[in-house]
């Protein structure tokens, strides 16, 4: 057991309390989401902030909270400070990190550490990996608990830091502006939930995942987490599916997270009612047909895509997504040939479809394909020594009693 143990639920009630029963309390806000969409506008004018939705709605609540406005003003009344803004968020659009945090930093320093633009920087510092300086930055500039963003984000360090302890106390943090947008809020539980699998506190782990989706239900990693490491149990997993509300325009993600929750769940067929090999189809005739079904190739109606039609579209087009599921239905299943072709189209879409590979080499092994099997760990191995799955692959050659070179000795 760990120092920070604390009911995680609890304590985040007690500090972040709801914006409806604070008097007078600011409309909820995301920084990150401003920015985004002033990123795109080109400019920090709030007319340019799209129109419509839940998150353009947020995005104007920002434009008229007083540090924005502030900015704004900022902005207006200096060229050289709005030429510094474009050069940092476009290099960090682009993805030249450095440059971004170089532009970023003179930023800071000629506003006398605007909290959003400190913000921007601890922005550039996580997109470069430099962890550690978000969570320095924010504390020297006191803004860790300033409001849900920068908390948020310096968590998000830390934990990529492998500091668990210390990302724990930055989310206990009583809060200086305590409205929160929901995503951000569901965010906090899952960084907690984190922390705490990390630290092997099953419980508490399981408790964080769980107050994410009854927040957000359309955080897919929370949910991932909970069935992918099999937190849960079968009985677990449907009553938290039946507890999530879900939007009407997400829906669809309900029938996701069910086809997810029953292929955790399918038992496999006896060995005894396993087809012997003789009857299975050769692996190129197989590859064949996988190859004579094209995937992607053609751009489909979208018109015809509706929410309530949203999850059965992505079937028929052959999502990765979808496709993994029902690969691991057919496995499940023991429908071994249909799991082998089915794992080929995924992996015709993407060759590094990690979700798909520990079936694919499950069923190599038992269709006896062992070439096809070494050239895959092979491949994963090259190109991705450093992650666990080429493992996985090389596991099963040598469970076949080949002898691998020297090379592949973990």
């Amino acid at each position: 057991m760990h120092a920070t143990q604390q009911t995680p639920s609890n304590a985040t009630q007690a500090q972040q309390p709801q914006a409806a029963a604070q008097k007078g309390a600011r409309q909820p806000y995301s920084i990150e989401l401003f920015l985004a969409y002033h990123r795109l506008a080109g400019d920090l004018q709030n007319e340019n902030v799209p129109r419509g939705g839940a998150e353009a709605s947020a995005a104007r609540a920002a434009g008229n909270h007083p540090e924005v406005l502030a900015l704004q003003e900022l902005f207006g009344n200096n060229a050289a400070l709005r030429r510094l803004f474009s050069l940092a968020v476009e290099n960090l659009q682009l993805h030249a990190h450095r440059e971004a945090i170089f532009f970023a930093d003179k930023l800071v320093t000629l506003t006398d550490g605007h909290p959003l633009l400190v913000y921007l920087l601890g922005e550039t510092y996580f997109a470069n990996g430099d962890y550690k300086k978000v969570h320095s930055l924010f504390a020297r500039y006191k803004v860790l608990n300033r409001n849900a963003n920068f908390q948020v984000l310096a968590a998000r360090a830390l934990l990529r830091n492998k500091q668990y302890e210390q990302c724990l106390s930055v989310l206990d943090l009583p809060l200086e502006e305590t409205t929160i947008f929901a995503r951000l809020e569901a965010t906090a539980h899952f960084l907690r939930g984190q922390c705490y699998e990390s630290n092997e506190n099953k419980a508490f782990a399981i408790q964080c995942y769980t107050d994410c989706l009854r927040k957000e239900p359309t955080h897919v990693e929370a949910f991932s987490r909970l069935v992918d490491s099999y937190l849960i149990s079968g009985p677990e997993r449907e009553q938290l599916l039946a507890a999530l509300n879900f939007p009407s325009e997400d829906l669809w993600l309900k029938k996701y997270y069910a086809a997810r929750v029953r292929d955790a769940d399918v038992v496999p067929e006896p060995p005894g009612a396993r087809p012997p090999l003789s009857s299975r189809r050769p692996a190129n005739q197989a590859t064949q047909m996988a190859e004579e079904k094209p995937i992607g190739t053609a751009i489909g109606d979208s018109s015809t895509v509706r929410a309530d039609n949203l999850f059965e579209t992505l079937s028929s087009r052959n999502n990765l997504d979808i496709l993994c599921i029902k690969a691991k239905h057919a496995y499940a299943r023991y429908d071994i040939d249909r799991a082998y072709e089915l794992c080929l189209r995924a992996i015709r879409e993407d060759p590094l479809c990690f979700e798909v590979i520990p079936i694919y080499c499950c069923c190599l092994l038992e269709l006896n394909y062992l070439g096809e099997l070494y050239y895959c760990a092979h491949n994963l191995v090259e190109n991705y020594s450093g992650h666990p799955l080429p493992w996985f692959a090389v596991g099963a050659v040598s469970y076949t009693h080949l002898t691998l070179p020297t090379i592949y000795s973990v």
